[in-house]
């Protein structure tokens, strides 16, 4: 449980990060920033984001020591992409020689040393070292929020953020790769056929998250274009804070029971793992479905809070439409797709993937144009939803992971109650008190619902974690 608390409060440290960004640089300053993190992602995370995955797969005590190859072989591909992309970052600033050209470069060794950190976190978890990870994750949010949002409060300038996040994140890099040292692996021990193995895997999920940036990218310079930069940091603002809502969900239920689910493949094998899948989805649907029709009951009172003036009205219109296909986003990655990684066949998620950015584009080029910005938020849900639908087809064909009927009614029946609860708060209570009850209020609901139907095997999990009455403990 402590590493998904570390992982919550990553994700709450770049929510928060989002937000001041967004008011220290304003709609146009954000804009650019957005727009540059954006493009340099599509190019530079995917060198980097595979190793993650495999690190997390392959990786762990065990290998450690039986196994040096794997790490070794993972630190050779991490150090050479990180190395090309910082040298091919500066020639691109110093040929290149505008602003547009600098700020993409800053944004790409931003983005490449944020891949590497992100590996590095992964190595921990594969190794169940919590509090090595909650360390990690403290260390890099501190340099990251003291230096960035230190020099946009001064200069107001996304050059200059960039250039701070950079600097934070190598710094952060370096802290985790000391802590981290792995005295059995060396860059000679490296091999061409681990590398192939890594890729086999982990390209496939990377393809599929490179797609959901170039999306990313595309929607924000489409706005951009069309509208300007303040506009496109609005949207960008609505669909970030998004994102990090369902991915911090998302993110914190995966790194405890993707590890589960591997663990049951290794020790009982492929029905015991598709057994240990079936509850996970469950519980990923029992938050994530919730968690999404929440957050758009509240969006009002958010706003109201957390928004800076300059935002406001556009950021809860847009993220409004954003949400449905976001909780899909979150339900497909967090839900299905771990099915087919624990199978090794990771290519069917790609097809999903393209299938949302196609939709998108055709929606847009026929439809969005004439809605204003929400338009492109429209043909983003409208993908998503196509996307989806496509994923289930090729689950239900290729996996046998199911939630059990009694567990999604259960999903659904709380759901329904937490937003009956929930929704009348909206009226007559200013918007800090909506949110210090409806949060809390809402989720004990539900919760309760869960409890009452046992969605995933709730009961047996907290009996699991409570002592047995009158029981005592020995020295």
């Amino acid at each position: 449980m402590s590493l998904a608390a570390s992982v919550l409060l990553n994700s709450l440290a770049n929510f928060a990060l989002g937000l001041l960004l967004a008011r220290f640089l304003g709609p146009a300053g954000f804009g650019a920033f957005a727009v540059a993190v954006a493009a340099a992602g599509v190019m530079t995370i995917p060198l980097i984001e595979w190793l993650r995955h495999a690190a997390t797969r392959f990786y762990s005590d065990t290998t450690r020591l039986t196994t040096p190859a794997i790490r070794s072989s993972l630190d050779a591909v991490a150090a050479t992409a990180m190395g090309l992309v910082v040298v091919l970052a500066v020639t691109e600033a110093l040929v290149g020689g505008d602003r547009a050209a600098g700020l993409l470069a800053l944004a790409a060794i931003y983005t490449v040393f944020g891949a590497c950190f992100d590996y590095h976190a992964a190595l921990a978890r594969a190794r169940n070292l919590d509090l090595t990870l909650a360390g990690l994750m403290a260390v890099r949010h501190a340099l990251a929020l003291g230096l960035m949002l230190g020099v946009a409060l001064v200069w107001c300038e996304p050059e200059v953020v960039l250039a701070a996040g950079a600097i934070a994140l190598a710094l952060a890099v370096a802290v985790a790769r000391s802590r981290l040292a792995d005295p059995w692996a060396c860059l000679s021990l490296a091999r061409l056929a681990e590398v192939r193995r890594f890729a086999a895997y982990g390209m496939p999920i990377v393809a599929a998250g490179g797609i959901a940036l170039l999306q990313a990218f595309y929607l924000r310079g489409a706005v951009a274009s069309q509208f300007g930069l303040a506009e496109a940091g609005k949207f960008a603002l609505a669909h970030d804070i998004g994102v990090r809502i369902i991915a911090v969900l998302g993110t914190a239920l995966d790194v405890v029971l993707f590890q589960l689910a591997v663990r049951a493949h290794d020790r009982a094998g492929a029905v015991a793992s598709q057994q240990q899948l079936s509850r996970n989805m469950a519980a990923t649907l029992a938050v994530l479905v919730p968690a999404g029709v929440g957050f758009w009951l509240v969006l009002p009172a958010f706003e109201a809070v957390f928004v800076s003036t300059a935002f406001k009205g556009v950021f809860a219109a847009t993220l409004a439409i954003l949400l449905p296909g976001l909780v899909l986003w979150g339900v497909a990655i967090f839900a299905i797709a771990p099915s087919f990684q624990i199978a090794g066949r990771t290519l069917p998620v790609t097809i999903p993937a393209l299938v949302s950015l196609a939709v998108n584009l055709v929606f847009d080029a026929v439809v969005a144009g004439r809605m204003g910005p929400l338009g492109h938020a429209w043909g983003f849900t409208v993908g998503m939803a196509a996307g989806f639908a496509v994923f289930l087809v090729i689950a239900f064909r290729q996996t046998s992971a199911r939630p059990a009927l009694r567990d999604l009614a259960g999903i659904l029946a709380g759901t329904l109650a937490m937003a009956s609860v929930v929704a009348p708060l909206q009226a007559g209570l200013p918007a800090a008190t909506v949110l210090a009850v409806a949060v809390p209020l809402g989720g004990a609901v539900h919760l309760a619902v869960c409890w009452l139907f046992n969605v995933a095997g709730l009961r047996a999990v907290v009996s699991s974690c409570v002592p047995a009455a009158g029981s005592t403990s020995r020295p």
